[in-house]
């Protein structure tokens, strides 16, 4: 499998996470994350292939801002789907969107057992950078 299908693959596992964790709260809605989550994770996957090459310090501190990123985008796809699932008239559209992502931030921030998402997300890293190939040298 080339690492653009693994990207899409593992952006779709990492996308099943928050649909788990929502869908008895949130409902089928949270299911429009899964919409998104390969596109999050070719996302991430490209603009960090440079990490890829550098120190694992370098990529465990990267792997937190692209944590943080990840989660602002599907943050960002639930408040869409908050807003087009239950629109009325008297909603701010960027308020619920931007509510809703950061609300997503905020949580995998104060809950500890979140916290676990941390080196996962720096084992994935690792894992794609074990698949870049090697720079050639002229």
């Amino acid at each position: 499998m080339n690492r653009t299908a693994c990207a899409l693959v593992t952006g779709l596992l990492w996308g099943l996470l928050p649909a788990a964790i929502t869908w008895r709260t949130a409902g089928y809605h949270c299911l429009y994350v899964l919409l998104v989550s390969s596109a999050v994770g070719l996302l991430i996957y490209r603009i960090s292939r440079p990490f890829y090459r550098r120190s694992r310090v370098l990529l465990g501190l990267w792997s937190i801002v692209t944590l943080y990123l990840a989660c602002w985008t599907t943050g960002l796809a639930m408040g869409v789907a908050d807003l087009v699932s239950h629109y009325t008239p008297s909603m701010r559209p960027a308020q619920v969107v931007l509510g809703d992502a950061l609300v997503v931030c905020f949580v995998i921030t104060a809950n500890p057992i979140l916290w676990l998402l941390f080196p996962l997300c720096f084992a994935t890293h690792l894992w794609f950078a074990r698949r870049e190939p090697a720079r050639q040298t002229v």
